[in-house]
């Protein structure tokens, strides 16, 4: 067996500096090996895969380039491809350690753990001390969120070897993500001194300050990592984020120009130019540069995002361009509707209609929706907003017409009340974005902002205030008990390359008490706009309902509460004096004394957002009176966590691109 891989490995050599003619010159089958092997050590795997096809193209069983290909391949995370090439490294050179830990690596990345284990302990009962099977199973535990048993891997991996950078960046990057920060600086400091002409130690070195928040050291830091590598262009889209942050505008824009100039298909460096240009007032050019970002990556939706609060923000009503963009939306909410997803289609139209309020077809979409869901009386609120908005169309007119006699018997009808024009009971929150964790920089505050936009669509919830970022419990805690709100919210956003999470904490804004919190994970398109729609759809159906009488006839009564808030027929709701009933401090909802219970009240109809039903009286003597409160005690818990992964990261990721 020796003898022949010694032989395969001679011609190998011998075939390797065999001149072939390339471009016109006497080139090696190694030399483009070598060419393969410096694009590949850039991190320009396209280039080294290119390298290595032409080296095989004209010797098949020349076993480097097939590693490399392998391993480029491994890089972009193709791990399939990766796999067949490792395989075939194998039947070149059977039994080497190195290729089995590369086909455990690939193993890993395509979830076929008990393979990538097996081949990690073949290699560790061969050879007890081999640092890259170390780091294989190290990986594994990344795979499987064990992060504290990784980070004791690479840490035993040290003792070994002490100067190893591999094992120095995978626990300076496992460190800061758990919170350690000062155990990362012990790392940082040693990965410096070790390798300080290593471009990539330079490059996480400065990720690890500027998530320190030392902005002058990540500074320096990443351009020490450009005067290694200047076409690194992860670093250059760092020192523009960590210039934006830092307040140089100016700079950021230099960096990030530069970047767009040597490729323009770079989403990020667009949404990071966006935000430079926002922040210089250079609106145009900040709408431009949004609007490229989703143009290269079409489900970056917090590029979207950010252009349309820039749009709403800045232009005028009837400006063009609040057309243009709404149409994503309305074209979404048909498609939405055409499935029957009535809520999506919903959501949908409210935002066409929040960038384009003046639409004729957007405003139609939103309303048909409200007939097919059963909600006459609001399809018929929406028709008559397009009469005011002028849209006097024949069409419309009848079908105005038709709805106002469809209407007559109904209870709003009956008891003569507009139920839409009510002034019903709200509660009045704050909202706090604590930490984001973003791919996008400085996207805490438009993720907030939409945020918002969604919790004020809901017809219990008023949300007066913009969203502050930044800002810790203290602070937010005083802001909401000034504000006389009920409710104050803290969120945090973490974003990956493929999944966005949010976590939310509820507080009373009385007493600060936290009183719920939950987080959701998504991933896929339209991850961001589903997490943070479904938190808004938990907040709402976690604040306590209580409406109030508002009219009498003996024993019939109507409450200002109808089949928008969940009512049905028969339901039992308890009438409470008004002036008895409050917020409870220890949880969502009420607290009133069992003497304050005056009544009960029976519902017998139900309109969109009233009802009718009648009276009960728990006295002797009748104490319930027009402006008495009516609340209905759950039976279920309405909060709690939400059913979603566990909250992931991209660490696993980060980690396999060291070098």
């Amino acid at each position: 067996m020796k003898s022949s891989r010694v032989a395969v490995a001679l011609l190998t050599l011998l075939i390797a500096f065999v001149a072939v003619p390339v471009d016109g010159r006497q080139t090696t089958v190694r030399d483009l090996y070598r060419v393969g092997e410096e694009a590949m050590l850039r991190g320009d795997f396209y280039g080294a895969i290119e390298s290595f096809k032409l080296a095989l193209a004209r010797n098949p069983k020349y076993l480097e380039p097939v590693v490399g290909l392998a391993e480029s391949f491994f890089f972009l995370g193709e791990y399939s491809e990766a796999l067949d090439y490792v395989l075939r490294a194998q039947e070149l050179d059977r039994g080497n350690p190195d290729l089995l830990n590369l086909e455990g690596r690939i193993r890993v990345g395509l979830g076929d753990f008990e393979a990538a284990a097996a081949l990690f302990d073949r290699v560790l009962e061969q050879q007890p001390n081999n640092l890259d099977a170390w780091f294989g199973m190290a990986e594994l535990d990344l795979a499987f969120g064990k992060t504290t048993r990784a980070s004791e891997r690479y840490e035993q991996a040290l003792r070994v070897s002490p100067q190893n950078r591999r094992a120095l960046l995978s626990l300076i990057l496992i460190l800061d993500e758990q919170g350690k920060r000062d155990d990362a600086a012990v790392f940082v400091e040693d990965a410096l001194r070790y390798h300080p002409r290593n471009a990539q130690v330079r490059f996480i070195a400065a990720k690890h300050y500027r998530r320190e928040g030392d902005l002058a050291e990540a500074e320096y830091q990443a351009l020490r990592a450009l005067e290694i590598d200047p076409g690194n262009r992860e670093a250059k889209r760092l020192l523009g984020e960590i210039y934006l942050e830092s307040g140089a505008y100016e700079r950021a824009l230099g960096v990030l120009e530069e970047l767009i100039g040597a490729e323009r298909e770079q989403p990020l460096v667009w949404y990071t130019l966006g935000v430079a240009y926002r922040a210089l007032g250079r609106v145009e050019e900040a709408m431009n540069a949004f609007a490229f970002a989703f143009r290269y990556q079409s489900d970056d939706e917090i590029a979207r995002l950010s252009l349309e609060r820039l749009i709403t923000d800045t232009l005028s009503l009837d400006d063009p361009r609040r057309s243009r963009f709404a149409r994503y939306h309305f074209a979404l909410g048909k498609q939405y509707q055409e499935r029957n997803f009535l809520d999506r289609a919903l959501r949908s139209y409210r935002r066409g209609l929040l960038i384009d309020p003046h639409s004729r077809e957007g405003r139609l979409r939103y309303a048909e929706v409200f007939r097919l869901k059963g909600y006459s009386a609001k399809y018929l609120n929406e028709l008559k907003v397009l009469l005011d908005l002028g849209y006097e169309e024949p069409a419309i007119l009848d079908s105005v017409e038709i709805q106002e006699s469809l209407r007559k018997g109904s209870v709003s009808e009956v008891w003569g009340v507009d139920q839409y024009a009510l002034v019903r009971q709200v509660y009045v929150l704050d909202v706090f974005v604590a930490e984001a964790q973003t791919r996008h920089p400085a996207a805490e505050g438009d993720l907030g902002e939409y945020f918002r936009s969604l919790l004020r669509h809901r017809e219990r919830i008023r949300v007066p205030r913009a969203v502050r970022t930044g800002v810790g419990f203290g602070e937010a805690f005083g802001a909401a008990r000034s504000n006389k709100s009920d409710y104050f919210l803290t969120v945090d956003f973490v974003e990956t390359e493929r999944r966005f999470a949010a976590h939310v904490a509820v507080y009373g804004a009385r007493t600060g008490e936290l009183l719920d919190e939950f987080q959701v994970v998504r991933t896929g398109n339209r991850r961001v706009s589903d997490a943070l729609n479904l938190l808004a759809d938990r907040i709402d159906s976690i604040l306590p309902i209580a409406g109030e009488l508002i009219d009498r006839e003996f024993d019939t009564a109507l409450i200002d509460l109808g089949r928008w808030d969940g009512v049905a027929e028969d339901d039992e709701w308890l009438i409470i004096k008004r002036s008895a009933l409050s917020l409870a401090t220890d949880r969502v909802g009420f607290f009133y004394k069992p003497d304050d219970v005056i009544g009960t009240f029976t519902v017998t109809r139900t309109d969109e957002l009233i009802s009718e039903g009648t009276l009960a009286q728990s006295r002797f003597f009748d104490l319930v009176n027009i402006g008495d409160k009516v609340i209905y005690e759950r039976t279920d818990e309405a909060g709690g966590e939400i059913e979603t992964p566990a909250m992931p990261s991209d660490l696993y990721r980060r980690i396999i691109a060291i070098r």
